[in-house]
């Protein structure tokens, strides 16, 4: 593919699959990268060439170690695009509470709550993100889920996925009454199809955070209406009262970033982290370093 030798195929999804890939240059220079390719059979498609053009120029204009970086935009030998993007040896959030949930446990609270901090943290960088000139980007990501939170082998959380994100410079825009993301992470003026802002993703992290913490999932449902009505209605059960180990002050980060109202929630995905790491220093919990 290009200059990227694809060695083998990480994951695939209805839009993509991606491969860890290995680029050569002089002097014995290598380096492994990941590849994510868009299916050959949506080529021709082009909607969804337009979103995944979209997808590469928004992520190559955000800069953080708390998000995946992304480093080439290319077409394979039969014209389906690809993004080469950074390697990371690791496993999503997803992964990780679902492993601890086989064994009857969750994520240990001080881990757990560092990893949603750099995940914060990565969701920041993407909404101030802008073009090389200044430009504000005003990003959404609008999918913050744990299958889109990546933990390295390095102990670093990163934000990847921005497949659907809204931007001012997005080529694609969604159609009027189209939910974008997740039903059960998305924030309730979302699923209203009302406007929504940053504080939007911040909502969503919030459900991820709760559930991390609680090593339990907050509003799914068997029917997408009823996690809709859940996500939109369901009174929310304060973590400290879910699980005893999680501090009352996190507890009320947490609950903050889920209040239903966007003029509740803290004004930044970087308070976010800030408050949540303050209130577990505040209870005696010792974070692991940040990477």
């Amino acid at each position: 593919m290009g200059r990227y030798e694809l060695l083998f195929r990480i994951a695939a999804g209805g839009m993509a699959e991606v491969f860890a890939a290995r680029v050569q240059g002089e002097a014995g220079f290598e380096k492994l990268v990941a590849v994510k390719r868009m299916l050959p059979t949506l080529a021709d498609d082009e909607e969804f060439v337009t979103m995944f053009l979209d997808e590469a120029r928004l992520a190559a204009n955000i800069s953080s170690p708390y998000v995946v970086q992304t480093l080439d935009l290319g077409r394979d030998g039969d014209g389906a695009l690809f993004i080469a993007m950074e390697l990371i040896v690791g496993v999503t959030l997803s992964r990780i509470m679902k492993e601890a949930a086989k064994v009857r446990r969750a994520v240990p609270v001080p881990m757990a709550i560092e990893l949603l901090a750099q995940a914060a943290e990565g969701l920041h960088a993407a909404h101030v993100a802008t073009t090389p000139i200044g430009q504000p980007l005003d990003i959404i990501h609008r999918d913050v889920s744990p299958q889109n939170i990546l933990v390295g082998v390095d102990g670093r959380a990163r934000l990847t996925d921005f497949g659907v994100a809204r931007a001012v410079l997005r080529s694609t825009k969604t159609d009027a009454g189209r939910i974008k993301g997740k039903f059960a992470y998305c924030a309730p003026e979302q699923l209203r199809s009302e406007f929504i802002d940053q504080r939007a993703d911040i909502f969503s992290l919030g459900v991820v955070s709760w559930e991390a913490l609680a090593g339990q999932r907050l509003f799914v449902a068997d029917h997408p209406l009823a996690t809709m009505e859940r996500v939109t209605n369901m009174p929310v059960i304060p973590l400290h009262q879910v699980r005893g180990k999680v501090p009352p002050g996190v507890s009320d980060v947490v609950d903050k970033a889920l209040n239903r109202d966007p003029n509740g929630r803290h004004n930044s995905a970087r308070d976010f982290a800030t408050e949540l790491r303050r209130a577990a220093t505040d209870a005696g919990l010792q974070l692991p370093s940040q990477s």
